[in-house]
């Protein structure tokens, strides 16, 4: 086999790779999913590096006060970012020691690609997402009465 036809071949899959990724998140979501969050995650590091800004880590602590703030505001019915606390206080409670901290949120979307391109036509959630003070990130995702989804990421630095 010749080099050229090798590096064909490879081409062909990472492009391929790339479209069933890219097809994946335009999925209809699953509430407090891991493979929603993985998503999530590939798509604001996607939005992060085609910004120039190094991409997010995955931390638990945030993903489990998002999760939690999701779920509550899809049972509630409530859609604030003080509709429980803070996001500082409810970040604290999982014990993550922050130095920053912020918080998107969002409803009815069903895929992490719209939810993630909501956000980035949004000036002020392009902001939490574009902010280079923000090294980790985690995510919620709960659904409400409705079947609507809630959206949280909690975004911070220590």
């Amino acid at each position: 086999m010749t080099l050229l036809r090798v590096l064909s071949i490879f081409m062909a899959l990472i492009l391929f790779t790339g479209f069933v990724s890219e097809s994946v998140a335009n999925e209809r979501a699953r509430p407090n999913s891991a493979d929603t969050r993985q998503d999530l995650l590939r798509l604001h590091n996607k939005m992060r590096l085609a910004n120039s800004k190094k991409p997010l880590r995955h931390n638990a602590k945030l993903s489990a006060a998002a999760q939690s703030y999701a779920e509550y505001l899809a049972k509630s019915g409530k859609f604030s970012h003080e509709a429980k606390g803070t996001v500082s206080s409810r970040v604290k409670k999982t014990g993550y020691d922050m130095k920053a901290v912020g918080e998107n949120i969002a409803y009815g979307q069903e895929s992490a690609s719209k939810v993630v391109n909501g956000w980035m036509d949004s000036k002020g959630h392009k902001e939490n997402m574009m902010n280079k003070r923000f090294t980790e990130v985690g995510f919620g995702i709960a659904r409400d009465k409705n079947g609507r989804l809630v959206w949280v990421t909690d975004f911070g630095d220590r």
